[in-house]
């Protein structure tokens, strides 16, 4: 189904179905697949698809080209599962099962394709607040002389991308043109870090850092899905 691949559309559509009946649904399914558009209409109710406990009497999904590919797509199942896994890699295909209304099989497949034509660019650990309440942490707003030149900002912007204590940087519009996120175990290594990166390139006209004093929420999410 994904990806607009006919055998794939296939074995989708029967497992789906298969995964539906088990849930108390009816097995009468409908597939049309090419290599523009998948559909999958499912008639009947179904108990316990995603969270939901209401009857369920038509599920359509249509594959959704992405721009430049003729071949590859994403689809709804797609974007529900890529929802899913930000918020919890760490759950099996038979967990994903529970709020995503496809066979485990299926969402391991989709998965490992999601992963191979790189829509999940990787996959990290988020750290429990336990290990990072007491780092130092600060927001760094840069702005960059009137005449620095091409290669003296991306030595800057390159430095800023190696080092691991900058765990994110933006080119920003406004008064300013970069900011970064800076975490430290303490405030030496904060004045040892923003010495070298910041005051000790002549690219930099000056910068100033803001302190977290508490965080109120870190979520790195996006979402996908309707």
């Amino acid at each position: 189904m994904a990806y607009g691949q006919s055998d794939l559309a296939g074995a989708e559509l029967k497992e789906t179905a298969i995964c539906c009946a088990d849930r108390g649904a009816t097995q009468q399914a409908i597939a049309r697949a090419s290599n523009f558009a998948t559909y999958i209409v499912i008639f009947g109710s179904a108990r316990s698809i995603a969270r939901s406990s209401l009857a369920l009497n038509a599920i359509f999904m249509r594959g959704v080209p992405i721009s430049g590919t003729i071949g590859r797509m994403i689809d709804d199942f797609d974007r529900a599962l890529l929802d899913e896994v930000q918020l919890d890699d760490g759950r099996t295909a038979d967990q994903l099962a529970e709020s995503v209304p496809l066979s485990p099989s299926a969402i391991a497949r989709r998965l490992r394709h999601l992963r191979g034509d790189g829509w999940i660019a990787r996959t990290i650990a988020l750290l429990s607040s336990r290990l990072t309440e007491d780092r130092l942490r600060a927001l760094v707003f840069v702005q960059l002389g009137e005449h620095a030149d091409h290669a003296g900002k991306q030595a800057l912007l390159k430095r800023l991308g190696d080092c691991d204590q900058v765990q994110f940087a933006y080119e920003i519009s406004g008064a300013n043109d970069l900011v970064a996120f800076i975490d430290c175990a303490s405030m030496s290594a904060f004045v040892e870090l923003a010495e070298a990166v910041f005051a000790a390139d002549s690219t930099v006209h000056r910068y100033e850092s803001v302190f977290v004093k508490r965080e109120l929420k870190f979520a790195p999410f996006v979402r996908l899905s309707n």
